[in-house]
């Protein structure tokens, strides 16, 4: 069971909105942006569908609601204070004496980029394939050496982004299907497309750009080059951006 959750700083938020104007497709990169890094899975045996439980703790109900309320809120005044004890980069800003409001400092050096680019968490310190990737979830050594020698130096981040062996009925297959993909990529802005729901009518939704890597396995050839080593689905080609 998947659920979203998490707080933003106003400031942060202020900034986001002004650079989402800036952007092109800001408000949905942004908003996909959020959403993913919102987001966690929960596994229990537990039943987790607090509507269905007669009697619930109210104290646990607001609870659940909170964990689970989706997109990002603005952090509590508790929390807005600390950040600006321990970071030094914002501070409050009440309006009018009624309302309790935060913003950055006049001589905050932190850009509307910086943030937007906070927002793709690539741990840095991942460089070395042999000792930071995750390699639980492969299934074969070719799996391995994909990953780790078949993919150049230049683009072993993609190393670290693939996730391994994702069900297909979270790609867009039928819920069904139980199957998986070697290797998918997901990238996390949303995107509007048209589709037409069971009333008949044409409607804009948000989805998002997925890709799919099968490995098959080595052709020897003279040249000693590796075919047969990708196919890439819902785009003719991976590119990096």
């Amino acid at each position: 069971m998947q659920y979203k959750a998490g707080f933003i700083l106003e400031a942060v938020r202020e900034k986001l909105l002004v650079f989402s104007e800036e952007l092109e497709d800001g408000h949905l990169k942004i908003d996909g942006l959020l959403e993913s890094l919102c987001s966690f899975d929960c596994f229990t045996a537990l039943n987790m569908d607090y509507s269905k439980i007669e009697d619930i703790n109210s104290l646990l109900a607001v609870a659940h609601n909170i964990v689970t309320r989706g997109q990002p809120t603005i952090a509590s005044p508790y929390l807005e204070e600390r950040f600006c004890e321990i970071y030094r980069e914002t501070l409050r800003k009440d309006k009018k004496g009624y309302s309790i409001n935060f913003d950055f400092k006049d001589n905050c050096e932190i850009t509307t980029g910086d943030i937007f680019n906070a927002l793709h968490p690539i741990n840095p310190l991942y460089n070395d394939r042999a000792t930071h990737l995750n390699l639980d979830y492969l299934e074969s050594n070719f799996e391995l050496s994909f990953l780790t020698k078949y993919i150049s130096e230049e683009d072993k981040y993609l190393s670290f982004i693939f996730d391994q062996q994702r069900a297909r009925n979270t790609l867009g297959a039928g819920y069904n299907n139980q199957g998986r993909v070697d290797f998918s990529l997901e990238i996390p802005y949303f995107k509007l497309a048209r589709k037409t729901n069971k009333y008949r009518k044409d409607v804009n939704i948000k989805n998002r750009s997925r890709y799919i890597v099968e490995v098959d396995g080595v052709v020897s050839c003279p040249s000693g080059t590796i075919s047969r080593i990708l196919k890439l689905h819902n785009s003719p080609q991976m590119r990096r951006t």
